[in-house]
């Protein structure tokens, strides 16, 4: 590393960086546990590549939540879904959400449910198991090739100008 860069870093400095590739990468470890990792090459102004590496980003997708049965019922199939498919229920966790769907216009937003794994294969699984069963997804893709579009647009990254 050079030395204006190391002082840049250690002064809480701005780099100036032009992305030219960005990917998901899902083949390390991160603390022992196989992480979604999005990573962005490109170079510096004084022309040296670079790569970053964002970490602690957990893959999700969300789930409509059922208006005529009891969010509590809700939940418990649901999670029964998540463990077996899974084999445990430490590799994922839910939460409440509201937002506006998709697709339509409404003025009010709705109810549902977001499963976060640890990484795209789990997210791959419980997709297509919660889909297998008939419960309606939304904020999803069976295709991970592209995930990295949704976590920019959720975690606000500038990817272009």
């Amino acid at each position: 590393m050079s030395a204006i860069l190391q002082q840049s870093l250690s002064g809480k400095q701005p780099i100036h960086f032009m992305p030219t590739e960005v990917s998901d990468d899902t083949s390390e470890y991160v603390n022992g546990i196989f992480s979604y990792i999005l990573r962005i090459t490109g170079t510096l102004t004084n022309g040296q590549k670079s790569v970053i590496k964002i970490t602690g980003i957990k893959p999700f997708f969300d789930i409509k939540v059922h208006e005529e049965m009891p969010l509590s019922m809700f939940k418990t199939r649901l999670v029964n879904i998540l463990s077996n498919t899974l084999k445990g229920i430490s590799k994922f966790w839910i939460k409440n959400i509201s937002t506006y769907p998709l697709q339509g216009y409404l003025t009010e937003k709705k109810s549902y449910i977001r499963v976060i794994t640890w990484n795209q294969f789990d997210q791959y699984n419980v997709l297509k198991a919660v889909r297998e069963v008939g419960i309606s997804t939304a904020s999803d893709d069976l295709t991970p090739i592209y995930y990295y579009y949704k976590v920019a647009h959720e975690k606000r990254l500038p990817l272009s100008s």
